[in-house]
C-alpha cells in the first residue's frame, strides 16, 4: 500500500472500531431485542460461465434486513492463482448525490499480520465502509420520519469487486469459491442501532450462519461457533463473551458465492481459443467428437448448437464480440 492510502485505511479502520465500542463509554437501557426484527443477511454473487483471461464483476448484496446500519468491515477470501487485481466499485449507499451518500468505503489487499502463522486463503481483502466520517459539513441522508439515517433496503448493492480472471482455469474442477473469512473478531460485522436505540447506542451484528454452496443448488450451514482464528465458518463465541459492552449480537447471516467456468471450452483444455472453434466445426459438420458438456456448446443460449454459435465464438475471440452466454447446466 502507498503510505497515502495506508494512512486512509488505518483512519478507517480506527474509526470504525471506534464506532462499535462507542457505547461502551456512555449510559445506556438494554432493551430487548425486538420480535420483528430481521437478521441482516449479507450475499456475494455467484456467476457462471466466467471465461479465462477476461475481467468479472461479483457484486456485494444486502440481501435482508430491517435496522439502521452505519458501516461494516468484511473480509473477502478467494484463490489468487485463479483470481487477481481486485478492484472495488462504488454501490447504491455511496453515490453523491444519491439516496443514502454513505462516505467511507477502502479496500486493503494485506498482507494481513494475523495470517503470519499460514490457515488464510492466498487472496485475501478486507472491506471497511463508515456511513458518517463526521469530517465536514456533510453528511448521510436521514430518514425524515425519524431523523434517523436511512435503512438500506434489502437487496441493495453495496459494493461490487473487480477480478482479473487467469488465462488458464481447469476444466476438471471448475468452480472458485469467494467466500467471507475471519482473522479478527472485527471482520465480517456490522455497525447498526435499532430504531428505539440512542444517538450514540451504536451495536455489533456478528455472524449468525454461514452459508455456502460449493457451486452447487441450495445451501449448506457451515457455521461453527467453537472454531479458531482464522477461520471461515463465522465469528467465534469468544467474539460475543469478551464484549464487554453488551452490544454484540449475532444478528447477521454470510452467503458465499463463487465461479464457475467451462462456457466455450468445448475442448475442455482450460482455455478459449481457435481449438474450440475446429472443435465446434468438427462437431457440427464432420461428426468430430461429442462435448462433454451439452450446455456449453450452446454459447448464445438459444437452446442448439449451430452454425449461429461457431459466428458467436468466432467474433467474441477475434472481432470484440460479446462474451459467451451458455445455459446453467
Amino acid at each position: 500500500m502507498s503510505n497515502s492510502f495506508k494512512t486512509i485505511w488505518l483512519n478507517s479502520k480506527f474509526l470504525f472500531i471506534v464506532l462499535t465500542i462507542l457505547i461502551g463509554f456512555v449510559h445506556h437501557l438494554s432493551v430487548a431485542q425486538d420480535a420483528g426484527v430481521i437478521p441482516y443477511s449479507i450475499k456475494i454473487e455467484s456467476k457462471i460461465n466466467a471465461l479465462p483471461g477476461d475481467t468479472i464483476t461479483l457484486n456485494i448484496i444486502k440481501t435482508g434486513g430491517t435496522e439502521m446500519a452505519y458501516g461494516f468491515d468484511f473480509m473477502i477470501g478467494f484463490d489468487q492463482s485463479k483470481l487477481s487485481n481486485p478492484t472495488i466499485s462504488y454501490g447504491e449507499p455511496f453515490i453523491i448525490p444519491g439516496d443514502f451518500e454513505w462516505e467511507l468505503l477502502v479496500l486493503d489487499d494485506g498482507p494481513f499480520l494475523e495470517c503470519g502463522q499460514g490457515g488464510c486463503p492466498s487472496g485475501l481483502i478486507e472491506l471497511i465502509s463508515i456511513a458518517d466520517t463526521d469530517n465536514g459539513i456533510h453528511h448521510p441522508k436521514t430518514d425524515p420520519g425519524t431523523g434517523k439515517i436511512k435503512v438500506l433496503p434489502n437487496n441493495t448493492v453495496l459494493f461490487s469487486i473487480n477480478f482479473q480472471i487467469a488465462d488458464y482455469l481447469d476444466p476438471t474442477n471448475p468452480y472458485v469459491p469467494i467466500f467471507f473469512f475471519w482473522t479478527l473478531c472485527s471482520d465480517n460485522q456490522i455497525a447498526f442501532a435499532y430504531d428505539y436505540d440512542g444517538l450514540f447506542d451504536i451495536r455489533s451484528a456478528f455472524s449468525r450462519f454461514v452459508m455456502d454452496s460449493d457451486g452447487l443448488p441450495g445451501w449448506i450451514n457451515i457455521t461453527d461457533y467453537n472454531s479458531q482464528f482464522p477461520t471461515n465458518l463465522g465469528a467465534p463465541d469468544e467474539c460475543i463473551l469478551l464484549d464487554m459492552s453488551g452490544m454484540s449480537e449475532r444478528l447477521c447471516d454470510y452467503f458465499n458465492g463463487g465461479l464457475s467456468w467451462g462456457c466455450s471450452d468445448v475442448n475442455s483444455d482450460g482455455r478459449i481459443n481457435i481449438l474450440d472453434i475446429i472443435f465446434l466445426i468438427n462437431l457440427k459438420y464432420k461428426d468430430g467428437p461429442l462435448l462433454n458438456i451439452q450446455e456449453y456448446g450452446d454459447l448464445n443460449n438459444d437452446t442448439s448448437i449451430d452454425i449461429l454459435d461457431i459466428v458467436y465464438l468466432l467474433n467474441y475471440i477475434y472481432k470484440n464480440g460479446p462474451q459467451p452466454d451458455c445455459p446453467q447446466p
